[in-house]
């Protein structure tokens, strides 16, 4: 029997906002005068970007990797702007986000992000501290997406059982592994068909 969610985890990447590590590649490379192809091997390909959205290096950490191979005279801070300015909000999901905050749905954020990206999320979309109540995030847990450690983190946050919690994110290992968690989780692909998920759940929203 499906149960009404009574605590909504989004994930952020390409569900509250879009964004490319194509871009962020391209724009660190330009930034410190490197090909494209040594920033993929560098931050990709090396696991840095994972050990930085782990909590596992800090942002000085993650732009001294970089700077190491540089031409130009970058800094850290361009080095983590040329990298978190990739973002942009996913306008859609915004009326369903309002029809919860009326419904007095509490909702959080369950995102595999790191220091730079998160401080870059709230500056392009600043009505996420308006929407959202948790934050649950990746280099805060010590712990990625599809990672146990993560959801367990989420399932003390909202103070609900997993079965009453509903998570939506982008990529299916992580959908799964939510499921495995006990969560109610669901892989997102537009608003519209999320509003049907909830709908079916008997969540009663205007949208």
């Amino acid at each position: 029997m499906l149960k009404t969610p009574r605590f909504i985890f989004f994930d952020v990447g390409n569900v509250i906002l879009q964004y490319s590590h194509e871009l962020s590649r391209d724009q660190i490379a330009a930034t410190a005068g490197i090909d494209a192809s040594l920033v993929q091997e560098l931050v990709f390909e090396s696991g840095l970007q994972n050990r930085y959205e782990s909590g596992e290096i800090t942002c000085e950490n993650f732009a001294a990797e970089v700077l190491r191979h540089s031409v130009t005279d970058a800094s850290t801070d361009d080095i983590i702007s040329a990298a978190s300015d990739i973002f942009k909000l996913n306008r859609e999901i915004v009326p369903l986000l309002t029809a919860l905050r009326i419904v007095n749905v509490p909702l959080g954020i369950l995102s595999n992000t790191c220091p730079g990206h998160w401080e870059r999320v709230l500056m392009t979309a600043p009505c996420i501290r308006q929407y959202f109540s948790k934050f649950v995030l990746s280099h805060e847990s010590k712990c990625m997406k599809p990672g146990l450690g993560i959801y367990q983190d989420a399932i003390r946050s909202a103070q609900q059982p997993p079965s009453f919690i509903f998570f939506i994110d982008d990529r299916l290992e992580n959908v799964r592994a939510a499921r495995s968690a006990g969560m109610d989780a669901h892989l997102y692909e537009s608003a519209s068909q999320l509003f049907k998920r909830l709908d079916e759940r008997k969540l009663r929203m205007n949208y």
